[in-house]
């Protein structure tokens, strides 16, 4: 009995890996003294960001977690939280409307000063990942998003349409627009990124729009 126990244990340990989409990549250090690996990983239900627990770093005054299309997120990043520790394992919760491709880089950098601790250009996506890819193709045809000036706009939805909705983030993962009109105009007052995501019928589909 002991060992059918076991043996399900274990069957079960690799059935929950077996559910996970990963992108990796060790940390590559800039002028100071940081290693380990950087995951992102998506477990079916959620995304986070995890650090190996051979992780370390030198200590810094103001240490952030960043996604970003850069090594140096400053311009392209997506902070997700303060760093919790100069070493160890440690995960940090991705927001909702970003998708496991989104991002190229996952940058440890102190805000205080802009100065790049280390990042992690992560590799090809591996594991089960049906669940955790989304693409612009995904939303009807004849949708489009633009942004001219500091306007952000999104139009090619039929008027009395009700089944979908446009959301627009600012680069912290905050929620700044939420529409259900056919055309959305969304004036921005702040340069740097921002991602529209566009959820219709079950689909979605997620952009990054950046002005400087």
């Amino acid at each position: 009995m002991k060992n059918l126990l076991s043996l399900f244990l274990v069957f079960s340990g690799l059935m929950g890996v077996s559910q996970q989409c990963v992108r990796s990549a060790d940390i590559t250090a800039t002028d100071v003294q940081i290693s380990g690996m950087a995951s992102l990983v998506h477990d079916g239900e959620s995304l986070i960001v995890r650090l190996s627990s051979d992780f370390q770093t030198e200590a810094g005054p103001d240490l952030d977690v960043y996604l970003s299309d850069e090594p140096n997120p400053v311009v392209t990043g997506v902070r997700l939280d303060r760093l919790m520790s100069f070493t160890g394992a440690q995960d940090y919760i991705v927001p909702s409307n970003i998708s496991i491709n989104d991002f190229k880089y996952v940058s440890v950098h102190c805000t205080q000063y802009n100065h790049l601790f280390g990042y992690a250009l992560l590799g090809e996506a591996s594991g089960d990942c049906s669940g955790a890819l989304t693409s612009p193709e995904l939303i009807v045809e004849g949708v489009k998003i633009t942004n001219h000036g500091n306007i952000i706009r999104v139009d090619g939805f039929s008027e009395g349409d009700e089944q979908f909705k446009t959301e627009i983030f600012n680069q912290s993962g905050q929620l700044l627009l939420s529409s259900l009109n056919p055309v959305t105009r969304f004036e921005v007052d702040t340069v740097g990124l921002y991602l529209v995501k566009i959820s219709y019928k079950g689909k979605v589909r997620t952009e990054k729009i950046l002005f400087q």
